[in-house]
């Protein structure tokens, strides 16, 4: 079974200098299946298609679980990452990535030109925090549908002791075109706005999966 890392977040604490060597992928594999896990930031990270934001000290990365901090601490050693489980198991990741500027880029198929189809589908983000008393998670969604339009919208959550609310935001002034050149996706709204995002993965057959904005991921793997 794969462990679980749990996504409530801790974003205090001072960086390590490790951070400019742990930014990137690195992958776990087995004959049981493969785990990714996505350095993005010195406070953000994708594993196994979950989004985690922690903070980096004394050799582990630390996450706020239904406990208290929960650390994990690791080894660098070349291209070999090994992290330590609270269960008291490790696994070792290797970098599958090279690291420029201090900004992740994943392994990409070298494919040239601007192919509107190479993007398609529902890519996610999401974000969310607990405590004892409440917790919040929002939920953004953006549909290309490969043939140069997009629509964007957004779902939130809050639950507390006094109740539960939610709220949905389906504006008709979230769609729009967009267009690829090479490793940049541009996103114009007909309303005027205009994205740059970054592309952060392709697939070996050119469609693009993952989508980088400042630091938010948008992914395949994040849409429930």
């Amino acid at each position: 079974m794969k462990p679980q890392v749990n996504n409530q977040v801790k974003q205090s604490g001072q960086p390590s200098g490790d951070i400019k060597k742990l930014i990137g992928r690195w992958e776990y594999r087995s004959t049981e299946g493969n785990i990714v896990l996505s350095v993005i930031s010195e406070n953000t990270l994708v594993y196994d298609g979950d989004q985690v934001y922690y903070s980096l000290g004394n050799g582990a990365f630390n996450i706020n679980g239904d406990y208290g901090i929960v650390s994990y601490p690791y080894t660098l050693s070349g291209d070999n990452l090994t992290i330590s489980f609270p269960e008291g198991y490790q696994l070792t990741f290797r970098r599958s990535q090279k690291v420029a500027g201090g900004q992740a880029t994943a392994p990409q198929k070298s494919i040239q030109g601007g192919n509107v189809n190479q993007l398609y589908g529902k890519l996610c983000f999401y974000s969310g925090s607990s405590s004892t008393y409440s917790s919040y998670s929002r939920m953004e969604y953006i549909y290309f549908d490969g043939n140069g339009r997009f629509q964007f919208w957004k779902e939130t959550s809050y639950s507390s002791d006094a109740g539960l609310a939610y709220g949905s935001d389906q504006d008709p002034n979230y769609v729009g075109s967009y267009s690829i050149n090479g490793d940049v996706v541009m996103m114009t709204f007909d309303s005027g706005q205009q994205n740059t995002l970054k592309v952060y993965m392709r697939q070996n057959n050119g469609r693009i999966t993952e989508l980088m904005y400042k630091d938010k991921l948008y992914a395949t793997g994040l849409c429930e």
